[in-house]
């Protein structure tokens, strides 16, 4: 996995984060969602799998983008509210307006159509580039300033490490759901599961191979990332016995595993690499000639 214990902060006894804006982005992508449709276009056994996995790694993508779309979107608010929205029929009607209360104030204005005329033209002029003006300064508030005064509430960091773990177990868990219904489909719907781990492998050698159980479930990333989602969900984050020599990148402290941004990147990248060998292997050939 990579370095994304990079610069961490700490915000509590046990919590550690990312506190960089800019490492909170989506890291699915779309040209894997492409290939995985056009393979699940192609091969309708395993479209329903493909399909799944495809949106269960997007709406994670998503759910843990969120912290780094909300300053920009409170941002976006705040300065629409305080410069109000360019309405041109609203503009055009106070214009109308200011000309009326000026030819009842001024006798020239009253007498004069084309002064009227030429305040009018004038008058929307000056109101097109008050407008453009608004339009290049910058923000009422920045987004940079806003996500600063969120990492000052315990409840968003708080909820901003609990993101990252349950980011990391959903990416996971989609891949494993995947795995087991991949097995399934390459083995004519027998029901696979990975609760007896023996069977389980017994149907993997069976359906793909030794060289792709091996690249694709026993990999030390792999691995390791299965012991990191056990951990998160039955152990509390804390390190394992089965993690006590770990040596991969993600950050531990205080006996902790702390889950960055970085991490859930790195993690799909690992196991979407895998799920494109199980998507395009040469078994779905082979059975479809028999």
């Amino acid at each position: 996995m990579g370095k994304a214990q990079s610069n961490p902060a700490k915000f509590a006894s046990g919590i550690w984060f990312d506190k960089r804006l800019e490492s909170y982005q989506t890291f699915f992508r779309d040209d894997f969602g492409h290939k995985a449709d056009s393979i699940a276009t192609a091969n309708t056994r395993i479209t329903q799998p493909v399909l799944q996995l495809v949106y269960d790694w997007r709406a994670t993508s998503y759910a843990a983008a969120l912290p780094s779309l909300l300053p920009g979107a409170v941002s976006d608010s705040l300065d629409g509210y305080i410069r109000g929205g360019y309405d041109p029929e609203r503009t055009s009607q106070r214009i109308d307006m200011l000309v009326v209360a000026l030819a009842d104030r001024v006798p020239a204005v009253a007498r004069g159509k084309k002064l009227r005329l030429r305040l009018q033209k004038e008058l929307t002029d000056i109101a097109r580039k008050l407008r453009e003006n608004d339009e290049s300064l910058p923000p009422v508030l920045s987004t940079e300033a806003v996500w600063e005064n969120y990492l000052t509430l315990h409840p968003f960091v708080m909820g901003l490490h609990r993101t990252m773990e349950l980011s990391f177990v959903a990416i996971y868990v989609a891949f494993e759901n995947f795995v087991t219904s991949m097995i399934s489909a390459a083995l004519n719907g027998q029901p696979v599961t990975v609760r007896d781990q023996k069977e389980f492998k017994r149907q993997f050698r069976q359906a793909f191979g030794e060289p792709t159980i091996q690249r694709c479930w026993f990999a030390r990333q792999i691995t390791d990332a299965r012991e990191i989602r056990n951990s998160i969900s039955h152990a509390g984050g804390r390190v394992t016995t089965k993690l006590e020599n770990y040596e991969g990148s993600v950050l531990i402290k205080g006996n902790r595993l702390q889950i960055f941004p970085g991490d859930l990147k790195d993690l799909y990248e690992t196991l979407r690499d895998a799920a494109v060998q199980l998507m395009t292997s040469e078994c779905w050939e082979t059975s479809a000639n028999e």
